[in-house]
């Protein structure tokens, strides 16, 4: 398995800070809808504020994701082919399938 790539560190500067906006375009939206107590018992509402609730979880654990890749990089601790991932990368990938999924 080879990790070579054209990696672009502007490129992943923009995708940090759009993550940010799209998290906090989130956060905005549980916050608007708490003040309206009516439409908090409709059910398409709740549907939506999970989903949202959701999205923020899967931003969040993407964010942890970067965390890992860059730790197991730094301490040259990147699985082979043969090798089996280590615990929190397959916590991450777990979370990230489960928070995509919801």
């Amino acid at each position: 398995m080879s990790f070579h790539s054209d990696y672009d560190p502007l490129e992943a500067k923009v995708t940090l800070i759009l993550l940010g906006v799209s998290l906090w375009c989130l956060f905005f939206t549980i916050i608007a809808y708490l003040p309206a107590k009516e439409l908090l018992r409709t059910r398409s509402v709740r549907i939506n504020l999970l989903l949202v609730s959701s999205l923020m979880f899967s931003v969040i654990v993407f964010y942890f994701m970067e965390r890992v890749v860059a730790t197991n990089i730094q301490e040259n601790d990147v699985p082979l082919e043969a090798n089996t991932a280590s615990t929190p990368c397959t916590t991450v990938a777990f979370l990230m399938n489960y928070f995509w999924l919801c």
